[in-house]
């Protein structure tokens, strides 16, 4: 691991002080994808290591392995850092094409973020609002049990046991689209 001359210990991520991008330091177990070997600048930009966090923010090529520079606050890579780390990213497709996705952090708050241009923004105005898993729920036959969850951890456990299901947007009262379960009982 390389890091630029004057990083000093206070600095680096450890267990103690993980990264507050992906929440990971050096000592976490190997080829697990949980690692982050970066820091934070002098200038108080977050160095993460992990690529998966990097959304369209470009690789610092000084570092060994390269790291990306994350802002506090709004940053380039589609993350509000402030709110802490990632835990999940719910993505919303219809047809494969992901319209937008729900960035859940580790503190419970969650963002929505899009990508146009060439970029993630955190916008709270989605253009257009479809169900969480659309696709399953589309792909449903006329007789198939569609269940109707509360969010999408609930939709992502239905996922894992087999099941269709579509998120129910509780918490702004706001209505998806529910376009697609017009031909259910």
């Amino acid at each position: 691991m390389t890091t630029p001359k004057g990083v000093d210990a206070q600095q680096r991520f450890s267990s103690s002080n993980p990264c507050p991008v992906c929440g990971g330091y050096p000592s976490l177990p190997h080829h697990q994808a949980v690692r982050c070997t970066g820091y934070v600048g002098r200038d108080g930009r977050i160095y993460c290591s992990r690529e998966n966090y990097a959304g369209n923010l470009a690789p610092n090529d000084k570092t060994t392995p390269p790291t990306y520079a994350h802002s506090r606050g709004q940053c380039g890579c589609g993350i509000d850092h402030k709110l802490g780390p990632v835990s999940e990213i719910y993505s919303y497709s219809d047809n494969g094409t992901t319209h937008y996705e729900i960035v859940r952090h580790q503190n419970k708050e969650f963002r929505p973020r899009r990508f146009s241009n060439g970029r993630y923004h955190i916008d709270l105005r989605v253009p257009v609002r479809i169900l969480y898993n659309l696709d399953a729920v589309k792909a449903a036959g006329p007789d198939d049990s569609v269940f109707y969850c509360e969010g999408e951890k609930d939709v992502d456990t239905c996922k894992r046991h087999g099941l269709r299901q579509r998120r129910r947007r509780a918490c702004d009262g706001r209505q998806d689209d529910a376009q697609p379960l017009k031909r259910r009982a």
